[in-house]
């Protein structure tokens, strides 16, 4: 058996191609920016549940950019929620169905992250 590991070189070059000035640019240190997203839970055997329009806050420590909380509505409606992932991220799941979907929101965003942190920077760029 082959193990593969994962090419942070290649990460990295490509980030930095997104923004040669990266390093350079302007200091975005206490900077938070709110990203709009969208996620789709899926359940099992691939039955979409619903979309989940989001805000996520990201928040820049003088290194990245870190997801600090998300607002969401579903796209049918009903009442918006947020949570600070800070927070969701140091408990315990207590097994409520708010607790789950909220975990399930954060995994899907935490795979957007790259796409989130660049329009983060661009944002925080414009001013």
């Amino acid at each position: 058996m082959e193990t593969v590991l994962l090419n942070t070189d290649a990460i990295w070059a490509n980030r930095l191609a997104a923004y040669p000035d990266r390093f350079e640019g302007p200091n975005l240190e206490g900077e938070a920016v709110d990203v709009p997203t969208h996620v789709e839970l899926i359940g099992r055997a691939g039955v979409l549940i619903g979309g989940i329009d989001c805000v996520v806050t990201l928040e820049h420590d003088g290194d990245d950019w870190e997801i600090a909380a998300v607002a969401y509505r579903s796209e049918f409606g009903g009442p918006g929620h947020d949570f600070d992932v800070a927070r969701l991220r140091n408990r315990d799941p207590d097994g409520t169905l708010a607790d789950m979907v909220e975990r399930e929101i954060l995994r899907l965003v935490d795979g957007q992250y790259n796409t989130l942190a660049d329009a983060a920077t661009r944002q925080a760029r414009i001013g």
